[in-house]
C-alpha cells in the first residue's frame, strides 16, 4: 500500500517537473524566435558618464585599457576618462598622455596623487561635516 502511493507521488512529481520543462523550453523557443524592433537605435543618453581607471604602474596595460574605453558605444561628448595615476614610477602617465593627444580626447584627465591619502582626507572631511 505505501509502496502504491509513494509511485503515485513519483509519477506525478515527474509529470509536473516534466510539463514545467517543456513550458520553459516553448516559451524560451518562442521569445527567441520573435523578430524583436531595436528600440534602441534613435536613443540619445542624456548623461554624461564618467569612467574611472585607477592606475600604479599600469604601463603594459592602460593603453589597452583606454582603446577599450575608446570603442564604447557611447557619444565621446557625454564621456569623461580619468586615469587615477597613483604616483607610478613607469611610464603611466606618459601613455595615458600619448594616448589623449592623439586623439585630441580633450576630457582625459591624468590625476597623479597618493590615492590613498586622497581617501583619508575625503573620510577625515565627511566625519567633520554635520
Amino acid at each position: 500500500m505505501l509502496g502504491e502511493i509513494l509511485g503515485a507521488i513519483n509519477a506525478v512529481s515527474y509529470g509536473v517537473l516534466t510539463s514545467y520543462a517543456l513550458r520553459q523550453h516553448l516559451f524560451a523557443f518562442v521569445t527567441l524566435s520573435r523578430k524583436h524592433k531595436d528600440i534602441y537605435v534613435d536613443y540619445e543618453p542624456k548623461h554624461t558618464v564618467s569612467i574611472i581607471i585607477p592606475a600604479r604602474n599600469e604601463e603594459k596595460v592602460v593603453g589597452r585599457t583606454l582603446e577599450y574605453m575608446s570603442k564604447l558605444d557611447y557619444p565621446v561628448d557625454k564621456m569623461e576618462i580619468l586615469v587615477l595615476n597613483d604616483a607610478s614610477t613607469d611610464r603611466t602617465s606618459e601613455m595615458a598622455h600619448e594616448w589623449s593627444s592623439a586623439r585630441a580626447r580633450a576630457d582625459l584627465q591624468n590625476v597623479t596623487c597618493r590615492i590613498q591619502s586622497q581617501i583619508r582626507r575625503i573620510c577625515k572631511l565627511r566625519r567633520r561635516s554635520p
